[in-house]
């Protein structure tokens, strides 16, 4: 040990097999098919490459670049008329202020499912790519095995949460 070092070397890792270009088209691979698995990624990096590289070597470069497996965000699917819908409304109270908001009283009902039978859902992705449409997964409510709840809040206070029989809307009509 000299100096507190344990070695003179400058960079004792050595080089990664993967160049510039490389870690482009690796990008561009994970980003084109996010579900894939290790294997099936190290596999398409290596068709057509002068020099293949291990899973090892793609392991190490997918986590210098902060991409991971991931739980996919979880959002409602809206189709274009929600998004327009939601783009209008907020577009309308874009100059509401807090005293605006604390006057309103918010609800809304909720299905949940008693029997989760989801398998486990993984996206290869970087941290800030949570909003991308291509890292989500959209919710749908499902049948059966259920609860619905209504409920409400404002600014002042707390409403009680109420077990609803059936869903609103078939009571308004």
């Amino acid at each position: 040990m000299v100096g507190g070092k344990t070695s003179d070397r400058v960079n004792c890792k050595g080089q990664l097999a993967l160049k510039e270009r490389g870690v482009r088209r690796l990008s561009r691979i994970v980003r084109s098919q996010r579900n894939q698995t290790l294997a099936q990624i190290t596999t398409q990096l290596n068709q057509g490459a002068s020099r293949t590289v291990s899973k090892r070597t793609v392991q190490r470069s997918l986590h210098l670049m902060d991409f991971g497996s991931r739980k996919p965000t979880r959002v409602p699917l809206l189709n274009a008329r929600h998004r327009a819908a939601r783009l209008a409304w907020a577009r309308e109270h874009r100059e509401w202020t807090l005293e605006d908001c604390k006057r309103v009283a918010w609800s809304d009902e909720s299905r949940f499912r008693l029997l989760h039978a989801d398998g486990r859902l993984r996206k290869g992705r970087q941290a800030h790519e949570a909003i991308d449409p291509a890292c989500q997964v959209g919710t749908v409510q499902c049948h059966g095995g259920s609860i619905m709840v209504w409920g409400v809040f404002s600014w002042q206070l707390l409403g009680s949460l109420v077990l609803v029989p059936t869903s609103l809307n078939a009571i308004r009509t």
